[in-house]
């Protein structure tokens, strides 16, 4: 038999390489990255980007992970909006440790303390100016038997309500 043959029967070529072989698989495509505004705030803080050309060369080096710049424009209108919740996002981590840090402590630590504990206050110097600034704060609270929660206490340093964004510590 020829592959003429085979046509005749079956009609197509690729229904008698069915018939006789199976279904093939299908065919294997990356996956694309979840596409929503938390995701991708958590992208950028793994792989450290805080730049649009930085953020170019990681969706580049892993594009199932980092999703494409369509996506963030779209969720976000701009790279700059994308960068300023990045960094509210992760002066809410840092507070929550600095908080944490307190409580350990017993007491405000100062700037050494929080050197020797590895903990990196430029996010939150950033937003409140200084760490006198910050320490003011947590006397403040100290004073009105406020709790500990960072969360509850710190509402102003949240991130800003856009539709499209839930992000979660």
């Amino acid at each position: 038999m020829t592959p003429y043959d085979y046509v005749k029967i079956f009609g197509k070529w690729s229904a008698a390489a069915e018939r006789a072989f199976g279904k093939p698989p299908p065919f294997p495509m990356s996956p694309t990255p979840p596409s929503d505004a938390d995701y991708i705030v958590k992208a950028c803080e793994t792989f450290g980007v805080s730049t649009q050309r930085q953020y170019f060369a990681a969706r580049n080096a892993h594009p199932d992970l980092v999703p494409s710049s369509r996506q963030v424009r779209r969720l976000w209108g701009s790279f700059g909006n994308l960068f300023w919740a990045c960094s509210r996002q992760s002066a809410k981590r840092t507070l929550a440790e600095y908080l944490a840090l307190e409580r350990r402590l017993g007491h405000i630590p100062s700037a050494h303390e929080c050197r020797a504990a590895h903990l990196d206050l430029t996010p939150l110097r950033r937003i409140m100016g200084s760490k006198w600034t910050l320490d003011g704060l947590l006397d403040y609270r100290q004073r009105l038997n406020i709790s500990d929660d960072a969360t509850r206490f710190f509402s102003g340093t949240s991130l800003p309500s856009t539709p499209a964004m839930t992000v979660s510590a």
